[in-house]
């Protein structure tokens, strides 16, 4: 209701929620969250939630310049990026450019998934015509395939016309494909079936691989394909080529306000 809304205690409650479950599992709890999300979102303060000196940038390039601060990676990590791109044959030169695609299964095809009525899970040929159009338009051949699910990586020997490149299947990564296809991500971090360090590390690889390459396929419904394209727009002062097959890009953590195609997602 107009007038609810208190941000007064919100840092109390955000270093109290550290603690809890995520999403709140009572009444009381989700209230106090609802409040704070909101208080602070850009939904609620529109351009206002900016610093008065990047407002004529806009919310996209201000977001996207912080999470290139925060997310810029230590000697250890960066000696892991390139090493990945040296296992997989990762164009040397600059004028090679190179196609980032994500394809999301594991736990986003869990029914169960709260975010699961915003994505619609889809294997590899679901994304070829977005591929297809960018090869046509802007001449890729290297596709930058990042996905974790071995089925996917196998479904590229169908699409010959393009030189995938993705990292090799380990053995974690194998047992990670069998956990995610029973449990959210969340639960199985939660519960010590996954490594907190491992999936860290994966994912920060991941997202710096794909935001090394110059246009982007996936779905914006999913944080982490909002994340690259963010990384993408610091590196330059326009917007990259990229097709979303399902949602356009929002920011608002936690506030169901992401208009996808098979229903509203949490930003």
């Amino acid at each position: 209701e107009e007038g609810y809304r208190n941000a007064s205690f919100c840092p109390t409650w955000w270093n109290f929620q550290r603690e809890q479950e995520d999403p709140p599992d009572n009444a009381t709890e989700a209230a106090l969250s609802d409040n704070c999300l909101y208080s602070y979102s850009f939904t609620e303060l529109g351009e206002d939630v900016l610093p008065q000196e990047f407002i004529d940038n806009g919310l996209f390039f201000t977001v996207s310049h912080i999470l290139k601060h925060i997310m810029r990676p230590n000697k250890k990590l960066a000696k892991m990026i390139q090493k990945a791109k040296y296992s997989m044959g990762w164009p040397n030169d600059t004028t090679t450019q190179v196609l980032s695609v994500h394809v999301r299964q594991g736990d986003a095809c869990i029914k169960s998934s709260a975010n699961f009525k915003g994505r619609q899970c889809d294997g590899l040929a679901h994304y070829i015509p977005a591929i297809q159009l960018m090869a046509d338009t802007y001449g890729f051949k290297y596709i930058f395939l990042a996905t974790d699910t071995a089925a996917v990586r196998e479904s590229t020997e169908e699409y010959p016309q393009f030189k995938w490149l993705f990292q090799k299947e380990s053995r974690y990564s194998q047992k990670r494909s069998h956990v995610l296809k029973f449990l959210p991500i969340e639960k199985a971090l939660r519960y010590g079936v996954l490594d907190p360090f491992e999936e860290g590390a994966a994912y920060l690889v991941d997202v710096h691989l794909m935001a090394s390459g110059h246009a982007f396929v996936g779905k914006f419904t999913s944080n982490l394909d909002r994340v690259v394209y963010n990384l993408m727009g610091s590196k330059s002062d326009c917007l990259r080529p990229f097709i979303s097959l399902d949602s356009g890009w929002c920011f608002d953590y936690g506030l169901p306000n992401g208009d996808g195609d098979t229903g509203d997602f949490q930003c």
